[in-house]
């Protein structure tokens, strides 16, 4: 909605409209899972899926990666990295989500940038536990940014990719696979229902 402002606020997600004395609901957007609740769980990156405008992604600094539906305060799905891999030293773990990012191609698959500079790729419809790959773009430099662009249309020499932007300058780009950047049949649909019998199970949860 071109009237809706989502602002990152700590460990939550504002969510404001542009309309004078229009108030949305749900106000704020919080994890409740206490696993995710340590006091690094700042929102480190957020972006609204392209395919359907009620799901939200949001990254944290403790590694957690949380979907919402926009009609819940409370995420329907989420992941934590750093329980994928050693704890890290120092200010900035190896875990640390920097951005998000939804794939401009498969409505079902997302990435996370990780402080490490290695894309963790989801995809909902092969595995919805975890990350379905991860995107090995090494350590010699500190990632900065992260982006992802659909196949070319001029053929099958220009296939899906994504972009890492360094510290230093750098832009690292990376082929992605057929399985993450061709769509599956009604994908679309199948984002929607996804997030909907997700939420309707975490509402029982709670």
């Amino acid at each position: 909605s071109p009237t809706r402002l989502l602002v990152a606020c700590g460990a939550r997600v504002l969510q404001l409209s542009r309309v004078p004395d229009v108030r949305l609901r749900p106000r704020w957007f919080s994890r409740s899972d206490g696993a995710f609740a340590g006091p690094g769980a700042l929102a480190a990156g957020l972006a609204v899926s392209p395919f359907d405008a009620r799901v939200l992604l949001v990254g944290y600094a403790d590694g957690g990666v949380s979907l919402f539906h926009t009609r819940s305060d409370r995420p329907c799905w989420s992941c934590d990295l750093a329980a994928l891999r050693p704890a890290a030293k120092g200010p900035a773990p190896a875990a640390a989500v920097l951005q998000v990012a939804w794939s401009p191609s498969r409505p079902c698959v997302f990435f996370a940038l990780a402080a490490d500079g290695n894309a963790f790729v989801f995809d909902l419809v092969s595995e919805d536990q975890g990350p379905a790959s991860v995107i090995r773009l090494g350590r010699k430099r500190d990632p900065g940014c992260f982006a992802a662009a659909p196949p070319s249309t001029l053929g099958s020499s220009y296939p899906a990719a994504c972009a890492l932007g360094t510290a230093d300058g750098t832009v690292l780009v990376t082929a992605l696979g057929a399985t993450v950047s061709v769509a599956v049949e009604d994908e679309v649909q199948l984002l929607s229902n996804y997030v909907e019998r997700a939420r309707g199970m975490a509402a029982e949860r709670d």
